[in-house]
């Protein structure tokens, strides 16, 4: 049997392929060519739902509105986990969580933050995304400034809904990094912390831990 060639397909059969496709397939497919990512703009219409976090590794939680991924045997939650490549001996690169109902997709680089936000940029780039959700758990000073840069610098960022810090002693120098560094990117002094959050719609969840 002869390969199906896919760009050769009128747009309409081609879009109801990909539109079968999971978002690790979109993902793979777009990032072949200019082409590619266009026809992947072009025929997927659904918002991407995004959350950050940083623990052992920089995670992209993906799913389309409207999809929890929480419902059995119809894993709808895509997780993107950016690596350091010393780890690809001990990290599969693709697994699923049937337990959980999500798939992992593992990507390894010698700078790993740089590839998360090449992989933000890019999913923004393809899709019609939203962060949900940012959780300022355990990230070091300096990703977590790199990271700020970025979502002030994304014009397609409209909307964080939440974001969570989880406080401790090791931390709080973090969150007011955060905030200090917020102010300055957007132009804001502390007394305009309010019309910030309106302007920016942001609303913060602050979960204070004892040690």
């Amino acid at each position: 049997m002869s390969p199906l060639h896919l760009l050769r397909l009128p747009f309409l059969p081609l879009q109801n392929i990909i539109q079968n496709w999971n978002i690790y397939e979109m993902y793979h497919f777009a990032k072949v060519s200019k082409r590619t990512k266009i026809v992947i703009r072009s025929a997927v219409r659904k918002r991407l739902d995004i959350s950050l976090t940083n623990g052992e590794c920089f995670l992209i939680k993906t799913s389309f509105a409207g999809n929890s991924g929480i419902v059995p045997r119809r894993p709808e939650t895509w997780l993107f986990e950016l690596r350091d490549i010393s780890e690809r001996d001990n990290a599969e690169s693709d697994v699923y969580n049937e337990k959980h109902v999500y798939h992992t997709l593992s990507l390894f680089s010698d700078n790993p933050l740089l590839l998360f936000l090449e992989t933000l940029k890019f999913l923004f780039e393809v899709f019609d995304c939203s962060i949900h959700m940012v959780y300022w758990t355990s990230w070091k000073s300096e990703d977590m400034r790199e990271v700020i840069d970025w979502m002030n610098g994304n014009d397609k960022l409209t909307r964080i809904e939440t974001v969570h810090f989880s406080l401790n002693v090791n931390n709080r120098m973090t969150l007011a990094l955060f905030l200090e560094t917020w102010f300055q990117l957007n132009g804001k002094t502390k007394s305009q912390f309010k019309l910030m959050m309106n302007q920016r719609l942001l609303r913060f969840t602050f979960w204070e831990t004892i040690s």
